[in-house]
């Protein structure tokens, strides 16, 4: 986000367009300099920090639906994602590899991403994983028992909160006492079988979390088991293929293709 979106120098000489390989249209948040972010490229030392708000940033990707449905807030950045109709993304965003449904609604300052699993030793895929915090959470930060200490943010809330409306026991979220509490630890990210489900139910989540939500939306959590098919940064990480993300970014960038 700092360097694309913010960093405008940088951006210029490195993403000459706000648009690389995007299918479809969307809306964008009013702000000055719009057009291709490479305006002033080659510029060099003369180049000149433009002013007002940073635009959206939309690298392969596909837009459903007419430009008037989907909204991209200024400073997001989005990437390899299928964004559905009346989808709305926030300002200051990073979302990569999803599948937005009809509707969704993504908050300011929320990173949301998909990742392949597979089996370990192998580029063969066996589900998702799909990794939803606020981007100013501290994945790093270990919970404190102290009284009087800071919580652990996640989602703009306290963990412990966030877990209490999620209906998870925080016992759950670190079974391991070898490991440290925090954030890279916490089994709280879930899975699905496709990137459209582990993203739907990522979205439940962080939906329910921020007040909003249907009663059904967390289904899939409360039925037996479903703590179960929650994941760890750290375990899906070992879980990922470098070669099977590759393929899967390859077939995205592909299918935006005019």
């Amino acid at each position: 986000l700092h360097f694309i979106a913010r960093d405008r120098i940088f951006a210029q000489e490195v993403i000459t367009e706000n648009r690389i390989n995007v299918k479809g249209t969307q809306r964008q948040q009013k702000h000055s300099g719009d057009g291709a972010a490479g305006a002033g490229a080659g510029a060099g030392a003369a180049a000149k920090e433009p002013e007002g708000p940073p635009p959206p940033t939309l690298l392969n990707c596909e837009v459903r639906g007419d430009a008037d449905d989907c909204v991209v807030g200024a400073g997001s950045v989005v990437e390899f994602s299928v964004l559905g109709e009346h989808v709305a993304i926030g300002t200051d965003c990073l979302v990569s590899g999803v599948e937005l449904p009809v509707g969704c609604v993504i908050p300011d300052q929320t990173f949301l991403q998909t990742w392949a699993q597979t089996a370990e030793g192998s580029d063969e895929v066996q589900g998702y994983v799909a990794h939803v915090i606020a981007t100013t959470d501290d994945i790093k930060k270990v919970m404190s028992e102290e009284e009087g200490k800071p919580p652990i943010q996640w989602l703009g809330a306290g963990i412990s909160d966030a877990c209490a409306t999620l209906g998870i026991d925080l016992a759950a979220v670190w079974p391991d006492p070898a490991k440290p509490k925090n954030l890279w630890e916490a089994k709280i990210f879930p899975t699905g079988g496709s990137a459209a489900e582990a993203t739907s139910r990522a979205v439940s989540m962080l939906t329910a979390v921020r007040g909003g939500g249907a009663p059904g939306d967390l289904a899939w959590l409360k039925e037996e088991g479903g703590v179960g098919q929650l994941q760890s940064l750290a375990g899906s990480l070992h879980l990922s293929s470098a070669a099977a993300q590759t393929k899967l970014r390859a077939a995205s960038s592909d299918s935006c293709q005019h």
